[in-house]
């Protein structure tokens, strides 16, 4: 059982990240991918490519392919998750996007 904080019933809490030698954090191979394909999700809304998913989820691979969508979350998952596994992509590297609608 992890030691508790002094008065409280809270564990204490997880060491920071580690740090490379010139001072940023370092973080995790999937993290790295998941923030590439968050990126390239960015690019393809702002350049009108999600125009089609507005008002929906959106489950995609590392490449930026929409493996599935819905207004629901969960069900958006549901589509992507077989499709991924099928595809040999690590269902962590999926990425979850939401696609706004204009005001």
């Amino acid at each position: 059982m992890p030691e508790l904080l002094p008065n409280t019933d809270l564990p204490h809490p997880p060491a920071a990240p580690p740090e490379a030698e010139d001072g940023t954090f370092l973080m995790s191979e999937d993290m790295a991918i998941r923030l590439e394909a968050l990126d390239i999700l960015r690019r393809q809304f702002f350049g009108g490519r999600l125009e089609a998913y507005r008002g929906e989820y959106v489950v995609a691979a590392p490449d930026g392919a929409i493996l599935g969508h819905h207004p629901r979350l969960k069900q958006a998952e549901a589509q992507a998750t077989p499709e991924a596994v099928a595809k040999g992509i690590p269902t962590n590297q999926l990425v979850h996007y939401y696609v706004a609608t204009p005001d």
